[in-house]
């Protein structure tokens, strides 16, 4: 069995799934529905919440009570405007906080209680990175060393220097998200992707060190495609919004669920069993 395959009661890699961006306090209603429909797991962008840090909390617990795997994500502001080019309201503002080193983590302890993973920006300083991961730990919580690039997808060379600074931090998942100004953009992310698989596997049938799951996302137009074909080259997950995009190219859980069921059949037979 390969590194990371189960979180919580989610044995990863037989199908693909969907990770919902949460952005808000969805009803427990929601929560139900999502459920009902195969869904597992959950990003709580606890940078985007207009609400203070308790309703996030009583939220995340809810979440968990139903069946959910969580990933906590915090960006600082200016990660959050590079994502979606904007300025509008969120839990730093509305909190009265700045996005600095000691404010996400002290948000971060009281969030990882309730986590199954957190996401933690490679951009990161140093010292911030190795104490995230120190409370991770400490939490018994997966790490998923991300990059974001909304601009350009780079040269294989720097997504390899990525995944060896994975490495270095002990990361359980990588994430790369890369935007695609061409299909040849797509093609080397996805390309790159299924070699790196292929590593993987290989590593782990010669009992060598495993290496982390790699998740991949190509951002845009160009990219969209990535979205639903990256489980082919082994993405464990991909995500898909609840209310509106977070990024360029990303689609709804319905459309996402809809597209899943079209193209895998061990999709199709996890949902059918679902409804047996």
């Amino acid at each position: 069995m390969l590194k990371n395959s189960r979180i919580a009661k989610i044995e990863l890699g037989n199908i693909p799934f969907i990770v919902v961006i949460v952005v808000r306090p969805l009803l427990l209603k929601e929560l139900k529905f999502f459920y009902s429909i195969g869904i597992r797991l959950l990003e709580i962008r606890i940078d985007s919440f207009c609400t203070n840090l308790e309703t996030i909390i009583n939220f995340s617990i809810m979440a968990k009570e139903t069946g959910f795997a969580i990933i906590a994500t915090m960006r600082t502001e200016s990660a959050i405007s590079l994502e979606q080019n904007t300025s509008k309201s969120n839990f730093y503002r509305q909190n009265s906080c700045e996005s600095s080193f000691n404010t996400r983590l002290d948000v971060l302890s009281q969030i990882l209680i309730h986590a199954d993973i957190v996401d933690l920006e490679i951009e990161n300083e140093k010292k911030y990175k190795e104490e995230l991961i120190s409370l991770a730990q400490k939490n018994d919580c997966r790490i998923l060393l991300s990059v974001h690039d909304f601009v350009k997808t780079p040269q294989l060379e720097v997504m390899e220097a990525i995944i060896e600074e994975g490495m270095e931090y002990s990361s359980d998942f990588i994430k790369l998200a890369y935007f695609a100004n061409s299909i040849d953009d797509c093609r080397r992310l996805l390309s790159f992707a299924l070699n790196f698989q292929f590593r993987r596997e290989k590593e782990a049938m010669d009992k060598q060190k495993q290496l982390p799951a790699l998740v991949v996302i190509a951002m845009g137009d160009w990219g969209l495609i990535s979205r639903i074909t990256g489980m082919i080259v082994a993405s464990p997950f991909t995500y898909a919004f609840v209310d509106q995009a977070n990024a360029l190219g990303q689609l709804s859980v319905s459309k996402m669920h809809e597209e899943l069921i079209l193209y895998y059949p061990s999709y199709r037979e996890y949902i059918a069993k679902l409804k047996a």
